[in-house]
């Protein structure tokens, strides 16, 4: 098996919410084990609820779980073996954060509407990275050509740009503190089928040549079996199957699993 780079255990992560004078108590994560080799590209599928976006956040560490634990195995410093340690999710987070990055589904909320494109580049690479001043224009272009952008994107600002614009911009943001993970949660799914297919072909074309794995997540079964390794499906905040990609969508297991392919078909 390749190098694990993250590793969940039995994580849970419920949530409250108040609707008049009756609280509720939302069961989003119920004991879910994710795992992360090296190398691949990775799927999470699943409707709306079933606890997707929950477990992203979780594994970047944007939120903490009530219970369970998650792993991280990424070097301490440049030239070192990676080992298998605890991640303590406060402790360290900034090193956390710049190791796995995560692409939100909505590029328009995730990006300061009051920075220009060149500004967000630039924020990571010299406060982050500590990148030379001489040095950031070279490093900024190069981001763009990771992601296909144009140079006259960097003295806009993201509402003068298109959706698939605006998600490669915050995809470039996001590789600019050079993670080992990405972790795109439904990445385009606000984009027409066109520029859609364009922005996952890039984002599939970063593994191996800038990340080590990729985690795509979405409810379009039909997109991920077309451009992940590994797959997850979640329904209700569990894992009720996984596996290769290919045999999941052959020879799907669970009736849910069954239900999210030939839904797919039918589109």
């Amino acid at each position: 098996m390749a190098n694990l780079l993250i590793k969940a255990e039995k994580v849970r992560k419920a949530y409250s919410l108040t609707r008049g004078l009756t609280e509720y108590r939302i069961q989003a994560l119920q004991g879910v084990d994710f795992f992360l080799p090296s190398g691949i590209v990775a799927a999470v599928a699943g409707e709306s609820g079933s606890g997707k976006t929950t477990l992203a956040k979780i594994l970047v560490s944007l939120v903490k779980p009530d219970y369970g634990r998650v792993f991280y195995a990424f070097a301490a410093a440049k030239g070192r073996r990676s080992v298998f340690r605890p991640g303590r999710l406060h402790s360290n987070v900034s090193n956390i954060h710049k190791d796995v990055q995560m692409v939100f589904q909505n590029p328009f909320t995730s990006l300061n509407p009051k920075m220009k494109i060149w500004e967000m580049l630039y924020e990571p690479l010299y406060y982050q990275l500590g990148v030379p001043k001489k040095n950031i224009r070279q490093r900024i272009e190069k981001l763009l050509d990771m992601v296909s952008l144009n140079r006259d994107v960097l003295e806009k600002y993201p509402y003068q740009l298109s959706g698939g614009q605006a998600q490669r911009a915050a995809i470039a943001r996001s590789l600019a503190v050079e993670p080992k993970v990405l972790i795109c949660d439904e990445p385009v799914s606000n984009l027409d089928v066109i520029t859609a297919k364009e922005v996952i072909e890039t984002v599939r074309g970063l593994k191996n040549r800038f990340l080590e794995s990729i985690v795509l997540i979405s409810h379009n079964i039909a997109m991920l079996a077309k451009y992940s390794d590994y797959i997850y499906v979640m329904y209700k905040g569990r894992v009720v199957e996984e596996g290769r990609t290919s045999e999941v969508i052959n020879f799907p297991r669970h009736s849910y699993t069954e239900k999210l392919i030939n839904s797919a078909m039918r589109v």
